[in-house]
Parts: structure tokens; sequence; C-alpha cells
């Protein structure tokens, strides 16, 4: 679980208790307004927003509010302007001018975080398999019903519910009241002795309540409150919420079983509730199971809502349907809902594999570090990769991202082709490069961090989103705060993506501007050499004064063809976008694809 996640993990928990709340209020406020089925419906928004966090189409939880977003920049990461050596000349296009990262105290109290939540999330997985364990070995104890008369009462039942799947029938010794369960294989187990202390107008009620369960796909529902348990073993709303959600359940169901029964049968239906009431036995932490009876608080409220009850009409239940619906489009409307996974911050599932894929060992030029490259030969469409594991991971892009932040920043007029300049404002910064005014050219050039701070601001976070969405970079998660997604935040890529992006940028797949595309690209040209022309961006991750993530991306210009590559090196000394362009400069030089004669525009 990453830092950021984990914050917006416990922020979901905090706006989940507030919906809590809100809900038990509009179900007090509604409650003769509207239908049972509505005091028991409501809960999908709230369990909705329980799995919010791990959807796979969420930018996170709720990252989009501006408190969340500024929770998560300071306690993600302070970031502290530093200089940091590189040994090169100053001017030279490969120092990379980077600044540092301090981590304080709240990783530490990340990884504790984690700790405990995965041993509550296993010790509550244990249980639930165990409760999963019994039923089984319950359902392999019974017996398949072959009383005449019982079977022909289900049957009924399940013509009367209009019910055509196959529901298993059984008796049990073990059972003290009647239960429904499985969502492959549903059944309902009665207790061996109902056909001696029932009646058949009971046993019909009976089945009829069970059977309605399964028609109103409870059972699915029930499972899922279940695995809510496990994720929120720690919040005492959530547990509530789930008491709440039981007893709704089962006065939602009585009510449409009483919708089928006449007048005459509400006040024996109720009798046969007390009757099982007696033999009631406390369930398990994880009831996976729908019985007919309940806890003393569920009977009392089943039996109070028996006896008050009237047939609902229409409008009722027009009122309902619409609450319900006012409900949950209020929560969409307060999330963020990018195509993201919030864990996509590992591997990135290989595009190239179809493709005309070379797997090469370039070790040689990564020693004593973790190092992967990758280039794509866009006339024979063919990639070539080093350490495909490497290639494939997500990182942080640090100050590569600055070649989109430039594009978007031009895109929406922030700056313009004509005057890409922007006013310093007199801070004292580590390097003397940055100490003045820049433009495009120089900020590139220099990878002048406060010059594409101000653009993104300008931008506003609504704005970098949707660019970031729009041409699908990485993981898109912008939730590190607006100064420092990219500075070993949350935002992350992989070198294959960096490759693929580049070749989009290249090309203009993304239909932006070209005119502004163009303004990018002759901003990242680095050098010229024999009829080639190099262009790039460094960009390296300096966490506590030690570079630990360094990137070269880019690609060369030849006569009859373009190369696009991305090197990535971490796990070793000095591990800085300096390194990785030497390096890339390296296995080009090698390759025939462009020799390093220049240094200079």
């Amino acid at each position: 679980m990453s830092l950021s996640f984990m914050i917006g993990f416990l922020w979901n928990n905090a706006i989940i208790s507030m919906v809590f709340l809100v809900i038990m209020l509009l179900k007090a406020a509604l409650k003769n307004h509207t239908t049972a089925g509505f005091q028991y419906y409501i809960w999908v928004p709230f369990l909705f927003m329980s799995f919010l966090p791990f959807l796979p189409f969420t930018q996170g939880p709720f990252c989009g509010f501006p408190g969340f977003r500024s929770i998560t920049a300071k306690a993600e990461e302070e970031a502290d302007f530093a200089h940091a050596a590189t040994g090169a000349a100053p001017g030279d296009w490969l120092q990379d001018f980077a600044i540092t990262v301090q981590h304080h105290t709240v990783p530490d109290l990340h990884l504790l975080f984690t700790a405990l939540w995965a041993c509550g999330v296993v010790f509550m997985s244990g249980m639930f398999l165990v409760a999963n364990h019994r039923l089984h070995q319950m359902k392999q104890d019974s017996v398949p019903c072959l009383d005449n008369e019982i079977a022909a009462i289900f049957s009924g039942c399940k013509t009367e519910l209009k019910i055509s799947r196959c529901i298993s029938l059984y008796q049990s010794d073990q059972a003290s009241t009647p239960m429904s369960f499985g969502i492959v294989h549903p059944c309902i187990i009665l207790p061996a002795t109902i056909r001696q202390n029932m009646s058949e107008s009971e046993i019909r009620y009976i089945l009829l309540h069970e059977l309605q369960h399964y028609k109103s796909k409870d059972i699915y529902f029930n499972y899922a409150i279940c695995l809510s348990a496990i994720i929120y073993w720690f919040n005492p709303f959530v547990w509530f919420a789930i008491k709440q959600v039981r007893i709704d359940r089962e006065v939602a169901c009585d009510a449409s079983v009483l919708r089928i029964l006449g007048e005459t049968s509400y006040m024996a239906y109720g009798n046969t509730i007390i009757h099982f009431a007696e033999q009631y036995l406390r369930r398990a932490a994880f009831s996976l199971i729908l019985e007919f009876t309940g806890g003393g608080s569920q009977i009392h409220r089943r039996i109070s809502e028996i006896a008050q009850f009237k047939m609902e009409n229409s409008k009722k239940g027009f009122r309902s349907s619409l609450a319900i619906l006012l409900v949950f489009t209020t929560i969409l409307s307060i999330t963020p809902m990018t195509p993201l996974n919030v864990f996509a911050f590992g591997d990135y599932d290989d595009a190239s594999e179809n493709l005309n894929t070379e797997y090469e060992d370039l070790s040689s030029y990564f020693p004593n570090m973790d190092g992967s490259f990758v280039l794509y030969n866009l006339a024979a469409d063919s990639y070539e990769i080093h350490n495909l594991k490497q290639s494939s991971k997500r990182v942080s892009p640090d100050s590569t991202v600055k070649i989109y932040s430039a594009l978007f920043a031009l895109e929406y007029g922030i700056i313009s082709p004509e005057n890409t300049k922007l006013p310093w404002d007199h801070s004292d910064y580590p390097y003397e490069e940055w100490n003045g005014d820049q433009n495009l050219d120089s900020a590139m050039r220099y990878s002048v961090t406060w010059y594409f701070q101000e653009l993104n601001r300008r931008m506003g976070m609504e704005k970098l989103q949707d660019r970031f969405d729009q041409i699908g970079y990485g993981n898109r998660d912008l939730s590190g705060g607006i100064n420092d997604f990219w500075a070993e935040s949350s935002l992350k890529i992989s070198p294959i993506e960096q490759v693929e992006q580049m070749t989009r940028f290249y090309q203009n797949d993304f239909k932006l501007d070209p005119k502004n595309v163009g303004i990018v690209k002759d901003a990242m040209l680095l050098s010229r050499s024999n009829n080639c022309m190099l262009f790039g961006k460094t960009g390296t991750g300096d966490v506590e004064g030690r570079n630990k993530n360094g990137w070269f991306v880019g690609f060369v210009e030849t006569e009859g063809n373009t190369y696009f590559f991305a090197t990535n090196i971490q796990n070793g000394e000095n591990c800085s976008g300096s390194t990785a362009a030497k390096i890339t400069l390296s296995i080009l030089a090698d390759k025939k694809i462009y020799r390093n004669d220049s240094l200079q525009k």
C-alpha cells in the first residue's frame, strides 16, 4: 500500500463515516414516506463507497478533494531545494538540475499502518474462511428434503415468485432455524423437525421468505458486506452499518412476502418468526447465511413493522427510487471517476509484447546498478529491450514529465509559442541558472522546477488531470499534490510507457495543436551530429540527498528514420539523469544510431 493510497484510504474512512451518519438521518426523516425496500437499498451507495478505493476505474479515494490533495502533498513529502552534485560543468546539458525530496517520519507510520491493517485483514479473512467451511460442512451433513408435501409447497412458492433456477432444499439436525446461502449452488436448509413443529401454512411463509432473499439477490449483498467487514475491520461505523443492513434486509424481505400474503395472514406470519426466535443461536462474526430469524433487536423491529404494515402505493415506491438515485448521484458527483487503478504502481502490462521485439543483454552498460533500456525503431516498427522486468516497472517520472507540463500549458494558453517567458520571483534557488526569468528553452535545458510548477499551478489540478487522462500517462495519479506529484510521489510510469508516450508525442497522436508540439520538440533539442539530431529530457529522483532514480528519455532523428528511447537506472551510486544520459549515449553510439560529436545546440 503506497503512502498516498494509505492517506486516501484513511480519508475515505472518514468520508464513509460521514455518509453513514447522513444515511441514518435520511432513513429516519423519510421513514414514513418511503418503502421498506428504500430503508434497505439506501445502503447500496454506502457499500459502493467502501469499495471505492479498490475499484479499477477510480483515481483513488477522493483524490479530487482539495483537502485530500493538500493532506497527501504535505504527508507524502516536503520538497526542499538542494544542490545535487553531478560532476558536470554548468551549462552542459548532461548536468541534471534536481531537487531533493526529504522523507520524514511518515513512511515509518505508513509501514506500521499497513502492517496492522494487513494483520487485521488476514485475521478477518481467516474467520470468513472458517465460517464458509462450517457452512460447507453443514451442507455436506444435510440430507435432501424427501417430504413430498414440503416439496410441493416449495415448488408452489417458486412458481408464485417466478423463480425458475434450481435451488436445492435440504434438512439438517444442525439447523435451528431455516437458512439460505450459496451463490453458485444456492440452497435452503430447514430444521429436521420442521414438519413436526410447523403447519403447512407456516412452512409456506418460511419458504416464501427464503426464496424472496434469493430473488432479491440478498445473498450477493450479504457476501459484499462480509468483504466490507474484512477491509474495514477497524471502523466501528462500518460494523454498525452492517448490523443495520442485516435488520433492514429482513424487514424488506418481510414486506415483500406480506405483499403476497393476505391481511389475514400477517399475524400468523409474525408468530412464525417469534416461534423460531426462541431457538435462535448467536451468529459468529461472519453471517454468510440468510436466516429466517435473528437477534432480539431484529425480531422486535420485524414484528413492529409487520404489525404496522400497509400495502405501499406507487407514489411511495417512486419517491423511494428517486431518493436512492439522488444519494447515489451525489456520491458519484464528489468522486473523481478517472480510469485509473490505484494499485497500478507496480508493473505495466507490456503493450509491445505482440510486436516485433528483441530482448537483449546490455548489463555491461549498467555497472553496479539496476538499469533498463528501451529503444523503438519507427521505420521497422520494432523494439529492443534490456531488462524487461524493470522496463515494465512503473516509477516516478521526475523531471521527464516537464515535457508534458509544457505541452499542456501551451494547449491551455498559459504560455504561447510567441511568448513562453515567466518572471523570476527573486527566490534564492540552489542553481544559479534558476535565478532569473525563464523561457521554455532555458527552463527545459536547466530543468527549472519552479517554472514548470508555476505552469501546473496556473493550469490547476482539474485541467492537468484531464490532460494526463487524455494521453494515458502511466498510472495518471496526481494525488501527490500539484507541485510534487511527479517527484518521487504518486505519478508513476514505466520505461516502455515512456517510449510509447514519446512516440505518440512525436507523431501527435494526441491530436493537439501541431505548432505547440513543435515548440516543445524544439525545446528538447540537445545536440546535432552528422545530420542527426538528439532530443531528450533527463530526470533525477533525489531523496534526502541521494540520487535513487535516473531517467533519460527522448528520440534521435536521422535522415531516414527516428529512434525513440528511454533509460532508467536505480539502486546504485549516483543514479541521476546525467548518468542515465551518458549510458544512453554510449548505447546509441555502439548501435551506430547517434555518436556524440557535440553536446551543444
